[in-house]
């Protein structure tokens, strides 16, 4: 007997397609860290990033997720039971809220450092009183702000061929300020581009071609990263002399590891 044709067997199948995909869709991998109990309240005002903060500045190194710092897994907690969800007058700006999803995401890179990146990616959360992971706060965070690629260097964590950590957690009150320092900053980092003036190439390193919001074609890309995540000031004149307005003039490429100028 012939299959079934038309709009309902077209649909029975996207159903059954979709039930055996999460049927077979692996379980999500155990969260390693035990956080402590969560404060009571929060202070009045605009949730702040302070402890997330202090975690950064005493340098954010991989370590065993089960001993993560203390005061790192308290701010966690803290972001657990607190957020813009359960909490929107404390996150009363895009920015705020953005900060909140951009730190939890920080924070929890952090803290599962000793896991697996692939496997990191599905780890559960808990977050703003649900649950979440740091795939699905990516995603959050693109939607949010489609048309801002720099937070995407918050983003890549755990990985060799990664930009430098952020110095600080970001704060609503200066987001716009903290984003675009990261950014030079990490424009600015050894590896991050390398210009070869006379074999006419230019090569940036990895991580930045995956930066969320850029265009496709690669010319545009490299056009478009050297206005967002920037080299210093007298090695992106000499790619503009050397390679054009355009970067017509020479060979774009990804650095498979650390790159340097010559």
């Amino acid at each position: 007997m012939p299959c079934p044709r038309g709009p309902f067997a077209r649909g029975v199948a996207a159903a059954l397609s979709l039930v055996l995909a999460v049927a077979c869709r692996p379980p999500a991998p155990a969260n390693p860290v035990r956080l402590p109990d969560p404060p009571a309240s929060l202070s009045p005002g605009p949730f702040q990033h302070t402890a997330l903060s202090r975690v950064l500045a005493a340098g954010a190194q991989p370590r065993d997720p089960g001993e993560s710092d203390r005061t790192l897994r308290t701010y966690l907690a803290t972001l657990a039971a607190f957020g813009p969800r359960s909490h929107p007058a404390q996150f009363p700006a895009i920015d705020d809220r953005l900060a909140y999803l951009v730190n939890a995401h920080v924070g929890w890179a952090i803290a599962l450092a000793g896991v697996a990146p692939e496997v990191r990616r599905r780890v559960e959360l808990p977050l703003d009183r649900e649950r979440t992971t740091l795939a699905a706060l990516a995603e959050e965070i693109a939607r949010l702000a489609p048309n801002e690629p720099r937070l995407g260097l918050w983003l890549d964590p755990g990985t060799p061929d990664r930009p430098p950590w952020p110095p600080a957690a970001l704060e609503g009150h200066a987001f716009g300020f903290m984003v675009d320092f990261h950014a030079r900053r990490s424009g600015a980092a050894p590896g991050t581009w390398a210009l070869d003036e006379a074999g006419r190439r230019l090569a940036v390193a990895a991580w930045a071609e995956r930066l969320p919001g850029l265009p496709d074609a690669r010319p545009q890309r490299f056009r478009r990263l050297l206005d967002v995540v920037p080299p210093v000031p007298t090695l992106r004149d000499r790619v503009f002399e050397t390679c054009g307005n355009a970067l017509q003039r020479c060979r774009l490429e990804v650095a498979a590891g650390e790159a340097r100028s010559r």
